[in-house]
């Protein structure tokens, strides 16, 4: 999601992009090319070396140290679990110029899950369905998962487990998009976040926190991994679970067909009782919510109008998935 330019915000960028250099080249004896990548919250860039080195992928801290120290102990902590996520090459730690953190890993597939499912590739399906046993087998983990190894001299908030995740939401008047709800809306989007509020005290599991199919990377060679793990933290698995399937429903095609091949693979390890589809369709309303909301307090009234439109069709019935 991007934003107008700062002045000055040009030239900043590329002095930035030339410190990255110094960092690739002090880490890889290669001066990289730097090219950037989107991102929501971090610096991202490729680091192309030619033909010298396969390209690497850094993410650089600006504004949000924490999150990045965050990304590295979980990524560590899963590699170690097993499970399919980028490897952490590099840190700041590892780094003699720079204190500021950062994580280089290996530049992955460029294909998403997301881009799958819009294309409608053959391949889709099953890499939904292997997204939905990833869940499942993510939310077996502790939520206060241990690093497993302690570097001499590494920084020590990067040794701390992730905290759980914690998204109060304000009252519905202070929301930027409350001017955009009729008085029955606000209502109904009032009752829903309390219902919301109650749900945002369980951390029994370890869930990544915008799990969506934007944050996989696949392709029709089974390759599979799980990207952008800086929100991570202690929830509920059905927050992850609610969070897939609003992208799906508003960003990725909405064809209900994926959805099902996403809930199938997830109940292969967790079968879901009526109680559990219920909760999980609050979920994806509270997200569809919380998108929206940020699209109008950025001005973006168009984006936040198409979200707002696929939460209005949950608001005021039943949240509960159908189907099994």
């Amino acid at each position: 999601m991007g934003g107008r330019r700062e002045p000055g915000a040009e030239g900043t960028r590329s002095a930035l992009d030339q410190h990255l250099q110094r960092i690739g080249l002090a880490l890889y004896g290669t001066l990289p090319q730097i090219h950037r990548l989107h991102s929501e919250n971090s610096y991202v860039c490729c680091l192309d070396f030619g033909p010298d080195l396969p390209d690497k992928v850094i993410k650089y801290a600006r504004a949000n140290a924490k999150q990045v120290l965050r990304e590295q102990v979980v990524l560590r902590a899963l590699s170690d679990a097993g499970l399919p996520v980028p490897a952490v090459e590099f840190t700041q730690d590892d780094c003699p110029i720079e204190t500021s953190p950062f994580l280089i890993m290996p530049r992955l597939a460029e294909t998403s899950l997301h881009e799958a499912c819009l294309s409608r590739a053959a391949w889709a399906d099953p890499a939904l369905g292997q997204a939905g046993r990833f869940v499942a087998r993510l939310s077996a983990l502790p939520p206060d998962l241990p690093v497993g190894r302690r570097d001499e001299g590494a920084t020590v908030d990067a040794q701390v487990a992730p905290p759980p995740i914690a998204y109060r939401a304000p009252p519905i008047d202070e929301w930027a998009l409350a001017s955009d709800l009729s008085g029955d809306e606000t209502c109904l989007v009032g009752s829903h976040l309390r219902r919301i509020d109650r749900m945002l005290d369980e951390t029994s599991s370890l869930v990544h926190g915008s799990y969506s199919p934007a944050h996989i990377l696949c392709d029709a060679t089974g390759s599979f991994t799980v990207i952008d793990w800086e929100n991570a933290g202690g929830g509920s698995v059905l927050r992850d679970v609610g969070h897939f399937l609003a992208a799906l429903e508003v960003w990725a095609g909405r064809d209900p067909g994926h959805a099902r091949c996403f809930l199938d693979g997830f109940q292969v390890g967790q079968p879901l009782s009526r109680a559990d589809r219920r909760a999980i369709g609050d979920w994806a309303l509270y997200t569809l919510l919380v998108w929206a909301n940020f699209f109008a307090g950025q001005g973006r009234r168009g984006a936040s109008e198409q979200v707002l439109q696929a939460a209005r069709s949950h608001l005021g019935g039943d949240c509960t998935l159908d189907g099994d």
